[in-house]
């Protein structure tokens, strides 16, 4: 069966996002790219047959929430 979703999210905290994807979907990460000073990069998360990549904000970069 072909993927669901393949979303990419912004957030300002994505630990915290990434703890409430295990507890509510039972998501697992599969892999991470963290950024010097703590900033991720991506977190590769597996809910179900989905792939959901995490960021975090990155305004200087253009990445931001909307």
């Amino acid at each position: 069966m072909p993927p669901t979703i393949s979303a990419h999210i912004v957030v300002r905290d994505p630990e915290r996002a990434l703890d409430w994807y295990v507890k509510v979907f039972g998501a697992e990460e599969r892999s991470r790219i963290p950024l010097p000073g703590g900033k991720v990069m991506t977190i590769e998360v597996a809910i179900g047959n989905s792939t959901v990549m995490v960021a975090d904000e990155l305004p200087d970069r253009g990445s931001s929430r909307r």
